[in-house]
């Protein structure tokens, strides 16, 4: 993506396009993610409550759907293999 010159100003059409290009899925993770809202939208209320605290306290690396395992403490950053998790500094 280049922008404009400032002087010529900047072509926020261009940059809604690439923006839409990049977020949109590709068919097969299009399956994984209905999968997934399907899930969430027939959950339980512990389900849900235990979906989203694995998902955000793992930083995206887990998704459990037993709010009994979850709800005893953190749960933890697990990266892909031959990867690491970098610590956020606020």
């Amino acid at each position: 993506l280049t922008l404009a010159n400032s002087r010529k100003g900047v072509s926020w059409d261009s940059i809604a396009a690439y923006a839409e290009k990049e977020t949109k899925l590709k068919p097969s993770e299009q399956g994984i993610n209905e999968l997934f809202q399907n899930i969430y939208k027939d959950a339980d209320p512990e389900t849900r409550r235990a979906m989203l605290k694995s998902y955000t306290e793992s930083n995206g690396t887990a998704l459990s759907t037993d709010w009994k395992s979850v709800s005893k403490g953190k749960v933890e950053t697990v990266p892909p293999n031959d990867t690491y998790a970098k610590p956020y500094n606020s």
